[in-house]
């Protein structure tokens, strides 16, 4: 099931990329979740980005939030593909959707560290009611299985907020006027933030970075950055190399995308007994900017550093970038 849902939202979302749809939207959700036996539950929170590919066709990408259900602290990031009913009066609809959840999982264990980073790919299926304003906002209740084998399977419950990036577009267009940003631009900036291990107990330590980032085309980019992370028993640094999807509306004024890559770290702890070790990670990441003065951008990024050995983290970064061509 996870292979066949991976393929047709692959599939669809190069179609939306190849021509582009007219609509676009964003969401945040908050809610419950509740696994499968009804024994225990806790919160959760989503942000879903969506691309109105027809009228009765959709494609969401989301990150999910499950909270923290008694030994297993869960997120994750699912595509799925949607079919959409006719509106009602213009205002209210459903929708079905169906594809991958690619999740972490931090479960309590009974060895030291005490807990383990396990990672997989399950399955989700929503079904979702929609009511619209005419003034580009809406309201959206979604209700979620998804199914993790070897893993604990959930269901979720979420009411969101949520906004027409065509609507927002058209603001911004009449209020900036930065003039046409080329795909192939270049990008430079620098970043500070918080670094989040997924244990746990979730300790918080500061961050540094600097990027180069590339445009090769009008939906990819390639980036390269330098990290520095600290705690309070060492500190790890190295380089992050990453492929980018990124969806530019306006002339580039506001950008969102998502991103995967490799990330060579070289960890260094105080103590003497622990030797400097040098590590080969997976990342993923999140991110958004706006163009807010000529050729200068603000810029967010969320991203997670996937290990074998139980070191995952959150890697949170805000900062400035330069843009030229």
């Amino acid at each position: 099931m996870p292979g066949a849902a991976l393929r047709l939202a692959v599939g669809v979302i190069l179609a939306a990329l190849a021509g582009r749809a007219a609509a676009e939207e964003v969401t945040g959700f908050k809610g419950a979740t509740d696994t499968d036996d009804h024994t225990s539950g806790s919160y959760s929170w989503q942000l879903e980005y969506r691309q109105l590919l027809s009228p009765s066709v959709n494609a969401t990408f989301s990150y999910i939030n499950e909270g923290h259900i008694p030994g297993h602290h869960r997120d994750g990031v699912a595509v799925q593909v949607w079919a959409v009913t006719p509106r009602w009066h213009n205002r209210l609809d459903l929708s079905l959707g169906i594809g991958p959840y690619f999740y972490s999982d931090t479960q309590a264990d009974v060895y030291a560290p005490w807990f383990r980073d396990y990672h997989g790919v399950g399955e989700i299926l929503t079904g979702s009611l929609t009511y619209r304003w005419d003034n580009g906002w809406f309201a959206r209740l979604n209700l979620a299985e998804i199914h993790t084998p070897g893993d604990e399977s959930t269901h979720a419950l979420v009411l969101g907020a949520g906004y027409s990036l065509d609507r927002l577009a058209e603001s911004l267009s009449g209020a900036f006027d930065n003039g046409s940003a080329p795909f192939s631009g270049s990008e430079l900036g620098c970043f500070a933030g918080q670094t989040i291990d997924n244990s746990l107990s979730s300790p918080r330590s500061g961050n540094l970075g600097v990027e180069f980032r590339q445009g090769v085309a009008q939906h990819f980019e390639l980036s390269a950055a330098w990290l520095k992370e600290n705690d309070a028993g060492g500190h790890r640094e190295g380089l992050a190399a990453e492929f980018w999807v990124v969806d530019p509306l306006v002339n580039r004024t506001v950008t969102l995308g998502v991103g995967a890559g490799a990330y060579l770290a070289v960890t260094e702890q105080q103590t003497s007994e622990a030797p400097m070790t040098a590590t080969v990670e997976g990342v993923v990441s999140m991110t958004a900017s706006w163009r807010f003065y000529g050729p200068l951008l603000a810029r967010i990024t969320w991203t997670r550093s996937v290990t074998s050995d139980d070191h995952d983290r959150d890697i949170i970064m805000a900062g400035l970038s330069w843009r030229w061509d």
